[in-house]
């Protein structure tokens, strides 16, 4: 009979290792809420910093700055992005500043008291960063019916 040893390739092992240290696991501030989320085009393509960066409705952009709360994290090539707060944080308006691949914007978004995680999709629409929708542990708080004419 053959034994097939069931090792985790060294680059998922690091891969996954990687993910831990950088999602806050192993950190202090772990017991924070947790932020996290999604960054896409809106209807109009107008956060263009040069002819060649446009994005079409709802594709993903990539290589944004989300600041708040004294936390930073640059959205990924899937617009994805996330960071803890610290465990001092209960709930309340939070501002984020949002910068990067043509956008220089603030938005605010209303946390409720107790959240621990929260995941918000923001939209860039006319180069100002909407709230899309907002799901706290797992329920929406607030979601997007369309832009209005």
């Amino acid at each position: 009979m053959k034994i097939i040893s069931q090792r985790l390739p060294l680059q998922a092992l690091l891969s996954t290792l990687l993910c831990f240290v950088g999602c806050g696991g192993g950190s202090s501030d772990s017991d924070g809420v947790a932020f996290s989320g999604l960054l896409t085009q809106g209807e109009t393509a107008s956060h263009d910093a040069s002819n060649s960066l446009r994005h079409a409705e709802g594709e993903n952009i990539e290589e944004v700055e989300i600041c708040a709360l004294g936390e930073c994290s640059v959205t990924d090539s899937q617009g994805l992005w996330g960071f803890v707060a610290d465990q001092s944080f209960t709930g309340g308006t939070v501002l984020f500043a949002i910068k990067g691949h043509g956008i220089d914007t603030q938005s605010t978004v209303e946390i409720p008291a107790g959240a621990s995680d929260v995941d918000i999709h923001f939209e860039n629409v006319a180069g100002q960063v909407e709230l899309h929708h907002l799901v706290v542990d797992g329920v929406t708080i607030s979601e997007s019916t369309g832009h209005q004419e």
